[in-house]
């Protein structure tokens, strides 16, 4: 994505194999039901106060945040990994995931 979209949210859904480049902000990515999926933020396109990427079902996947020339942070995004539970009526792949920053550092909750 070499634009901003006018809702700054960009969804991802089903797909296997992909990479996505954002050259662009967009202050929420949502991605579900991926596996094998990179995401690329471009050199200081992510800003570490507003963006965020909520994930659901995702595996063998990896988020990379470029910051500047030689700051960048890659996070792997896998929900069994990450330790997704089936939790009364919703399956595991259901569970929702948030990756962003804090304290300096990407982190997925």
């Amino acid at each position: 994505l070499n634009a901003a979209t006018i809702s700054q949210h960009v969804e991802i859904s089903h797909c296997q194999n992909c990479e996505i480049i954002l050259r662009a902000p967009q202050s929420i990515v949502q991605v579900d039901l991926c596996k094998e999926l990179t995401i690329r933020y471009h050199q200081n396109v992510f800003d570490p106060d507003q963006h965020k990427v909520f994930h659901a079902g995702v595996s063998d996947s990896t988020i990379h945040i470029h910051r500047s020339d030689d700051d960048i942070h890659v996070e792997e995004i896998d929900y069994i990994n990450l330790g997704a539970q089936a939790v009364n009526e919703k399956s595991k792949e259901e569970q929702q995931f948030v990756t962003h920053f804090q304290d300096g550092q990407i982190v997925t909750e």
